[in-house]
């Protein structure tokens, strides 16, 4: 794995977000956090991308790679595994979770709302940081893609 694609995964792994990645970066990175949380060894795919490599620089995505080096694989399992628990308090924060969340499921905005029971219309709004109307649809919503919010922005229920 390339040094960009590396600091990529770290920034997503630490920051829980694809924000600031763009183009085939963003879907490669995505996808490489998708198979991290999937994979049955995950400690095992982040030594292998890093070739057994500790990085330089810690923070919390790095410091993955260190326990992952170190052959703590339940650490790194139990980290990838953890509940997300988001404040959103701003449509704009709540539309990069969701926007970022699903990219890194591999969902298309109608398999989300398919998933979720939702109008697909809701979730472009969402992601668009849009009037938000639909509690019921939103909790539905952030439910199918495991996030649980400690915060949400205010409903507009003119």
């Amino acid at each position: 794995m390339s040094e960009v694609s590396r600091g990529a995964l770290v920034r997503a792994l630490h920051t829980k977000s694809l924000e600031g990645l763009s183009g085939q970066l963003r879907a490669r990175t995505a996808q490489r956090l998708r198979l991290l949380r999937t994979a049955q060894d995950p400690a095992e795919l982040l030594v292998d991308w890093w070739a057994g490599q500790v990085p330089t620089h810690l923070d919390g995505g790095s410091n993955l790679v260190v326990h992952a080096i170190a052959g703590n694989t339940s650490r790194v399992r139990e980290v990838l595994h953890r509940p997300r628990r988001e404040y959103m308090r701003y449509p704009s924060t709540l539309a990069q979770v969701v926007r970022d969340e699903r990219t890194i499921q591999g969902l298309t905005r109608a398999e989300l709302a398919a998933r979720a029971d939702v109008d697909r219309a809701l979730v472009a709004d969402i992601e668009r940081a849009g009037r938000l109307n639909d509690i019921t649809g939103l909790r539905k919503l952030l439910r199918t893609l495991g996030i649980e919010p400690t915060a949400l922005p205010a409903m507009d229920l003119r």
